[in-house]
């Protein structure tokens, strides 16, 4: 049985990656979330995606499909409203994740799941996942958040693929850089992705604070199911958000020998469509011990932040000497 949002048709075969070509990037990013189900409590992931110069699975693959899993196990007027993960071990994407989920918690308000995700018979992957039904809205008297930055809308700032073609027509581009924007166009890629600073892909930044802002959402419409939307987000939220912690250093791809995400959190504050336009503004709050905390919060295009996200990970550097500490000045848009 495989499962993922009641909203979809499940893909049942395992395609190739040259059948993935032929497919819409909908069916790409439901392949890349579709699990099988065994029994009440285990899955197994059906495909996995590396991407260009990765060292292993992409992690939020792993997440989205963890959070897949989890939210099979619960009511449906029980959504997500956060959820912790461990990335313990690189994923290796030859091999399919085995998930089991364990179930912590049923109350009346609350449900709590716990999941493991092995590969022959390895932990490579952890999360947490708690699931809150809707409060009756007499009872609600505190709201507020933070307001959105403003930015330029996305229908005036070019696409992430533009955005690459264009540089490989720039002066001063090497040959084996130039391949690898090849590749990475060439890979199917299910989700639209602008940067509203247009100098933010694959070139060197120097004298920026660690802030950036990136217009997401899927190429394509999805279903109707709000805990689907909550899945893809999950998917999409570990796009770009550690690569925050190296706008300041100014450095090239190839002083980077390691980038690796180690835990990821997230909070589920509204519902929102993950189909449609929203902002995700990012920034690094401290770089150091070979380590960077970087934050995010995804904004409905009509201001309304929906979704909070954290996460650390581990930045290595090649033989170039590079201090790991500097000091972030406060995130101020430049546009």
């Amino acid at each position: 049985q495989s499962t993922w949002g009641e909203s979809f048709h499940f893909i049942s075969p395992m395609s190739t990656s040259a059948e993935d070509d032929k497919k819409s990037p909908v069916d790409v990013l439901e392949r890349a979330l579709t699990l099988d189900r065994f029994g009440d409590n285990e899955f197994r992931s059906k495909s996995l995606w590396k991407p260009t110069m990765a060292r292993g699975v992409f992690g939020g693959q792993l997440i989205g499909q963890g959070l897949v899993a989890c939210k099979s196990t619960v009511p449906k007027d029980l959504p997500v409203h956060s959820l912790h993960c461990y990335f313990v071990d690189r994923g290796d994407p030859s091999v399919q994740v085995d998930y089991k989920v364990s179930r912590l918690r049923d109350g009346k308000s609350f449900a709590t799941r716990s999941l493991s995700g092995n590969q022959n018979g390895k932990a490579m992957f952890a999360m947490v996942a708690s699931f809150h039904r809707q409060e009756d809205q007499k009872s609600v008297r505190l709201q507020y958040q933070q307001t959105m930055p403003v930015v330029p809308p996305p229908d005036t700032v070019p696409s992430r693929e533009d955005q690459y073609r264009a540089l490989l027509n720039r002066e001063g581009i090497s040959e084996q850089r130039k391949e690898q924007i090849a590749r990475i166009l060439a890979q199917p890629f299910p989700l639209e992705i602008r940067f509203c600073d247009v100098s933010n892909v694959g070139i060197q930044r120097i004298n920026q604070t660690a802030t950036q802002r990136v217009w997401m959402r899927t190429k394509g419409k999805l279903g109707n199911d709000p805990r689907s939307h909550q899945c893809v987000a999950a998917y999409f939220s570990d796009f770009s958000l550690l690569e925050t912690a190296l706008i300041p250093l100014g450095l090239p791809n190839r002083d980077v020998k390691m980038i690796a995400s180690l835990d990821h959190a997230m909070w589920f504050h509204t519902n929102f469509r993950a189909d449609e336009w929203m902002l995700y503004d990012m920034e690094c709050t401290r770089a150091g011990a070979a380590r960077a905390l970087c934050t995010g919060r995804l904004y409905r295009q009509d201001g309304t932040l929906a979704v909070s996200v954290a996460q650390e990970g581990l930045i290595r550097f090649g033989e170039m000497p590079v201090s790991d500490n500097y000091q972030s000045t406060a995130a101020v848009s430049k546009l």
